[in-house]
């Protein structure tokens, strides 16, 4: 699978009678009935690196579902023999032993959340770059678990400590961004990794705070039947321009003129549209389309930048929770501790786009004081 469409130039159908997600894909191409060059880039250069094997997902899916047990663990290894093997090979780094332990003992002796770490980091330098892990002499790893998996390690550990129940959804959301980082190590000059990933780093604290943010935030909106993707929506939606940073030249002195600018967010997403010939909300909806515990989210993602939308067709789904990500970003870019319900502020936060979103005024007093306190 390499995404949502494929590579070849699109004839856009009716929207009119096109499912949400499928309009919103259709929102995301220029006019002419022709994919982006950046789509089409994007399809040949980096999607094929991102889906992950079945041995990944049915252990990410494990933990996601919190039924990964070490009997679970090991039937998915035994259905894949090259990670076993390296499974025992770590085993023997670690202490000479007299008796080889069964798949299920060497996972207890590993712990569960270690051996995820380690088969996962293999995966990755597998199926993204094409390599087997190195070795030492002594049998150690020379590239760690937490080198490779330093963004899920940082969301788990952060998730965990607010002892979070979808920590390991949190989890597969920061997996998401390692895997898009090591695909991009081989194939782009450094010149170009440098800038790039100075960017997309410069975009994960705010992503985290709004994610945060957003959690408290969703809590006032009244039904939202997404309520659980708040925070993993927040880490997925710069996905897309994350892509964009690599693959086009044009795209990081674009955005350093809408920042000197100070355009705002609103009318940020029509000028990267009309400047790259797609929306960067449907472009990430379509980077986490290739993950199945994401899916439920897509339609948030895809018309975060047209909330309108969402509003009419998923009133009890995607619009509340685009409502809280953007309230939440907009909070975050006016950090003002406010003290009453009716607080002028909250109209301002919630803008023209936002105005038909009830949300319980006294969560969101809530939510301004808990962030400007972490602040200081």
């Amino acid at each position: 699978m390499v995404g949502p469409l494929d590579a070849k130039p699109q004839v856009l159908p009716d929207v009119s009678v096109a499912p949400l997600w499928e309009e919103s894909r259709v929102k995301g191409l220029p006019q002419s009935g022709q994919t982006s060059s950046l789509w089409t880039d994007y399809l040949q250069r980096i999607a094929p690196k991102l889906p992950y094997s079945g041995t990944a997902e049915e252990i990410l899916q494990g933990f996601v579902n919190i039924d990964m047990t070490a009997e679970k663990f090991g039937q998915i290894l035994r259905s894949n023999r090259y990670y076993e093997g390296q499974l025992g090979r770590l085993l023997d780094g670690m202490a000479k032993r007299e008796v080889t332990p069964s798949l299920e003992a060497s996972v207890v002796l590993i712990g569960i959340a270690n051996a995820r770490n380690f088969v996962l980091s293999i995966l990755l330098q597998r199926s993204v770059q094409g390599i087997h892990p190195d070795w030492t002499a002594e049998g150690k790893l020379k590239v760690q678990p937490s080198e490779i998996l330093k963004a899920s390690l940082k969301v788990e550990e952060l998730l965990v400590e607010k002892k979070d129940p979808y920590s390991d959804l949190g989890f597969a959301a920061g997996l998401v961004w390692d895997t898009l980082a090591y695909a991009v190590q081989q194939d782009f000059p450094p010149d170009i990794r440098k800038k790039a990933q100075a960017w997309i780093d410069s975009q994960w604290e705010p992503a985290v705070q709004t994610g945060l943010l957003a959690q408290e935030l969703v809590r006032g909106v009244g039904e939202c039947s997404l309520s659980k993707y708040a925070f993993v929506s927040a880490i997925l939606l710069p996905l897309g321009k994350s892509v964009a940073a690599y693959l086009d030249p044009k795209f990081l002195p674009f955005q350093d003129l809408l920042v000197k600018k100070n355009v705002p967010s609103g009318l940020r997403a029509q000028l990267e549209q009309r400047a790259f010939g797609m929306d960067f909300c449907t472009f990430s909806a379509a980077i986490a389309e290739n993950y199945p515990w994401f899916r439920p989210s897509l339609n948030a993602l895809a018309l975060y930048s047209s909330p309108w939308i969402a509003e009419k067709a998923d009133p009890k789904g995607a619009w509340p929770l685009i409502g809280a990500l953007r309230l939440a970003s907009a909070m975050l870019a006016d950090p003002v501790a406010i003290e009453k319900p009716d607080d002028p502020r909250i109209q301002l936060w919630k803008g023209g786009l936002l105005k038909n979103l009830k949300v319980d005024p006294a969560v969101i007093v809530k939510g301004s004081q808990r962030f400007k306190a972490s602040r200081n």
